[in-house]
């Protein structure tokens, strides 16, 4: 492909075809090598997104993941239009090639049918933390310090802020221009996309850390995936005071319910779960035991380790959230505090209850 010819086309809007109403949004597809194919994404006239896929389907799927996670109702309201450039295409065409409405709703329903089976046969594990989903282009993330990346995951992770309010009090951008796309770049780039938005609202930095780490322990072949994130947390720089947890913070009741089952997302229903909820289930454990132990094994974390061990334990949901219904409640009485390698045995395959594990314990100790 002639680069400079793509980019003089590009310039003319050349892409803009036939005599209807210019779409919010273009997906442009290139060819510039063997099954290589460059992805452009046009939002009135400003180049929003770019990228490269090992072939035409990744690039018009990448495309479709973008504008879902910013804007799913933009394909309802026929506001994009997808085109490829075929730089020798015959005739006096011209080098674009439109695809039809019909054609483009044809390829977006193969992409959900695709999101689906991948749904079905990954997200069907209980999951803690969302599977980070990271993207190659990092012009965003490249253009900021260290210190303003961290800044605006922390905006994004703790406050829920929107990629636009980040761009205007974070980035100092103007928001009218920058569109949020900055701070979009930069945590897409991470792998933080929508269902990251406020999920550390209510706990500290070192808690959020603590509960990436145990689900690394939980998928260690993910851990990749989350290590710039822990990275990341690690050098947000807050007041001490901020960040600081202790057990009068908040004042848990027994009755009190959290949310846990809600449809994250669009494509497919992936469960979340609440760390807020945790983190107030340690709490009420220590007001009422005093420290933290295993209710499994009676490990404790503390005695073991020392200062490092302080606070370190993992919550488990007595009903897996797989098995939740949407807006389903979930109690703190509800979570049974266990150590890492009962959580584990508790998970493998065929899925046991704690009291189940409790009985197996004593009978272990007993026949020993």
């Amino acid at each position: 492909m002639d680069e400079r010819k793509y980019l003089d086309s590009l310039s003319n809007k050349e892409y803009v075809k036939g005599r209807g109403k210019e779409t919010e949004y273009y997906i442009l597809t290139a060819i510039y090598g063997d099954n290589n194919y460059k992805l452009t994404l046009i939002r009135n006239n400003t180049v929003v997104f770019e990228d490269s896929y090992n072939g035409l389907t990744k690039a018009k799927y990448g495309a479709f993941e973008w504008l879902l996670s910013y804007d799913p109702s933009i394909f309802m309201r026929n506001g994009v239009t997808m085109v490829h450039y075929k730089e020798n295409r015959e005739g006096n065409r011209g080098p674009w090639a439109k695809d039809t409405n019909k054609e483009l709703h044809r390829n977006l329903e193969k992409f959900f049918a695709t999101q689906q089976q991948w749904n079905n046969n990954v997200l069907i594990e209980e999951r803690g933390i969302p599977l980070p989903n990271p993207v190659s282009r990092n012009r965003e993330y490249s253009s900021y310090s260290e210190e303003k990346r961290n800044e605006v995951v922390y905006e994004y992770l703790f406050k829920g802020n929107t990629h636009r309010w980040i761009d205007e009090h974070t980035l100092e951008l103007d928001p009218e221009r920058s569109r949020g796309y900055q701070a979009m770049g930069i945590l897409h780039h991470l792998g933080l996309k929508n269902a990251y938005k406020g999920l550390f609202k209510g706990i500290s930095i070192s808690e959020a850390i603590d509960l990436i780490e145990q689900e690394c322990v939980e998928y260690p072949a993910d851990r990749k995936l989350y290590a710039p994130i822990i990275s990341s947390l690690s050098g947000i720089k807050v007041n001490e005071r901020e960040d600081e947890v202790t057990i009068g913070d908040v004042q848990a009741d027994e009755g009190k319910e959290y949310p846990e089952g809600k449809i994250a997302f669009v494509l497919h229903k992936k469960r979340e779960r609440n760390p807020k909820l945790i983190k107030e289930a340690k709490r009420l454990f220590i007001r009422k035991h005093g420290r933290l132990f295993c209710e499994a094994c009676k490990f404790d974390f503390q005695k073991v380790y020392g200062d490092r061990g302080i606070d370190f334990i993992e919550g488990h949901h007595k009903k897996l959230i797989s098995e939740m219904d949407e807006g389903e409640k979930t109690k703190v009485e509800d979570i049974t505090m266990l150590c890492s390698n009962c959580h584990r045995m508790i998970h493998r395959k065929p899925l046991i209850s704690v009291e189940a594990l409790i009985k197996e314990i004593k009978f272990q100790q007993e026949t020993m």
